[in-house]
């Protein structure tokens, strides 16, 4: 969606902003508002959130294989150098 809104900035941060009809700073004297167009984004965090879980799960498992894959080699080394000690 876009708009068009009147915006007054303290620094960095948003002090005031107003649609075109509806001024709230219209009383001042010098009203620091100025006219920008503005583009607003809908953020959809559930379905990141899902994602994100289905990713760890993913990930999660192939960790797991990995360990395991791990622990594998891990008891045939060992028994390979018990093999060469005796």
């Amino acid at each position: 969606m876009i708009k068009k809104l009147w915006v007054k900035f303290d620094d960095m941060d948003v002090a005031c902003f107003c649609e075109e009809d509806r001024k709230k700073c219209v009383k001042e004297e010098k009203p620091e508002c100025k006219e920008y167009v503005v583009k607003f984004i809908e953020i959809e965090r559930d379905e990141t959130i899902e994602r994100i879980k289905e990713n760890m799960t993913r990930e999660e498992k192939v960790m797991k294989d990995i360990l395991s894959k791990l622990k594998k080699h891990d008891t045939e080394l060992k028994k390979s150098i018990r093999k060469f000690k005796i």
